[in-house]
């Protein structure tokens, strides 16, 4: 499969990174206005202290080399899961933490690299434990619910073609 594009069966549109990357940022920008929820438990773990410097479309652009398109519509549906199972939204405080820790088990399930933790901990400057931690919160919030149905993976795909 191509790198960044997915072409959807009778269709003229394909699915490209912009378009899962601009719902994630949509996402965001329609909570942006509203108050900051505080967490606690494990979704507290994905809380940013201060707002990203680097915008979700940006943060999310530095890692497009690494992940495959189809990677990115699986983290963008565990995210949404995670989401709706934790009765949470997606802000502007824990999305750039929510989407790595998707993409990194995204990628896992798709492909078997070594040491994904430890790249992506050293390209955000972060340590490799707290990349594990998170990834241990995320998967016990979404119940190990990580499996995507083909059904499930292309009615997002339709969804995001428009």
């Amino acid at each position: 499969m191509q790198r960044g594009v997915v072409s959807r069966p009778g269709s003229h549109r394909k699915l490209s990174f912009s378009a899962v990357a601009d719902a994630i940022a949509d996402e965001v920008e329609a909570t942006r206005a509203t108050a900051r929820v505080t967490c606690d438990g494990w979704m507290a773990r994905f809380e940013c202290h201060t707002e990203p410097q680097v915008d979700v479309r940006g943060f999310m652009r530095m890692f497009s080399h690494i992940l495959l398109l189809q990677e990115w519509v699986v983290a963008m549906l565990l995210v949404g899961r995670l989401l709706k199972k934790v009765k949470h939204t997606l802000s502007t405080f824990n999305a750039h933490r929510l989407i790595l820790t998707a993409a990194i088990i995204s990628l896992k399930l798709n492909r078997d690299v070594a040491n994904v933790n430890g790249a992506f901990a050293r390209a955000m400057r972060m340590e490799v434990k707290e990349v594990g931690q998170m990834e241990t919160a995320f998967l016990r919030m979404i119940e190990w619910d990580i499996i995507v149905s083909a059904e499930e993976y292309a009615h997002t795909c339709m969804c995001l073609c428009g």
